[in-house]
């Protein structure tokens, strides 16, 4: 019996890498699959983008439901009445390849290009998540004319 196992031992061994390589492939392969969502609609002016999760292991999921508390109860006036677009990553991993999100939550500002002026990422430690006074700050200085104008 010994010698029955010694001969297939590295057929075991080519099968458990096998396996790994393929759910490796699988991982990191979905996301380049997964077809685009629709375009953002920026409509030639700045925007905010909050990133998400819906899912995530119990350690993680009070700091999103605290982030998703925060931003709903920011204000439009507190943020010169640009819109946010809520995003959730496991459903637009198109936008978090564009937008190069590692984690969630994440606030990102674009302008009215669409090119990424400022971004947070959501702190546990925090208890408003975000820094939305140095977010509102970033929002005002893009907002005001350059010089010149």
């Amino acid at each position: 019996m010994a010698g029955l196992i010694q001969v297939h031992k590295p057929r075991i061994w080519l099968l458990l890498a096998g396996a790994i390589v393929i759910l490796m492939g699988v991982k990191v392969g979905r996301p380049l699959l997964t077809p685009a969502g629709p375009p953002l609609e920026l409509n030639n002016q700045p925007a905010l983008l909050f990133f998400n999760n819906d899912e995530g292991c119990e350690c993680v999921i009070p700091l999103y439901t605290r982030a998703e508390d925060v931003i709903a109860a920011w204000q439009p006036n507190q943020r010169a009445q640009i819109p946010i677009q809520r995003i959730a990553l496991d459903k637009r991993p198109d936008l978090q390849r564009r937008y190069q999100i590692e984690r969630a939550p994440m606030l990102v500002l674009l302008d009215a290009r669409g090119e990424v002026v400022w971004r947070e990422w959501g702190v546990a430690s925090n208890p408003t998540v975000f820094d939305l006074t140095r977010v509102e700050t970033k929002i005002k200085s893009l907002l005001l004319p350059a010089p010149g104008d």
